[in-house]
């Protein structure tokens, strides 16, 4: 989760307003890069990751920083295509978009929401500024 931390207050900018200020640079960057924890629930277990990631539109690099077992393990996406490195040794990860959205595809489905993903609601939630954006037909993010 990125949380925003900003209000509309009363005679100031609408939350519209707001949330465009804050995506317009995003759409704008030739380069997007964050860093956050991601959780993955499964049916058997949870497994948890931070990871930093850095991109555009349908290239992008993530390395995970923990947990510190598989520390250091860099990710490259470009379309569809993937692959997995570490320490010079380099595998394919297949298509990572077909059947769901894997952990390692979070960080860039959400920049790339954040950047061009359709409103469908905006609010302030704890005192933030809360976005529901729509990335396509079956995903939706929350920030």
């Amino acid at each position: 989760m990125i949380p925003l931390g900003l209000l509309s207050a009363c005679g100031g900018p609408s939350l519209d307003e707001t949330f465009e200020s804050i995506r317009a640079p995003i759409a704008a960057a030739d380069t997007v890069s964050l860093t956050a924890e991601v959780t993955a629930r499964y049916p058997d277990r949870t497994d948890s990751y931070t990871l930093t990631c850095s991109g555009r539109k349908d290239d992008w690099t993530l390395t995970v920083l923990a947990p510190e077992e598989i520390a250091g393990i860099t990710a490259t996406i470009s379309g569809k295509e993937s692959t997995l490195a570490y320490s010079g040794a380099v595998l394919a990860a297949g298509d990572l978009t077909d059947s769901g959205i894997s952990p390692i595809r979070v960080l860039p489905v959400v920049a790339e929401t954040l950047a061009d993903g359709y409103i469908d609601s905006l609010w302030t939630e704890d005192g933030c500024l809360t976005a529901k954006l729509i990335y396509d037909d079956t995903v939706a993010v929350t920030i």
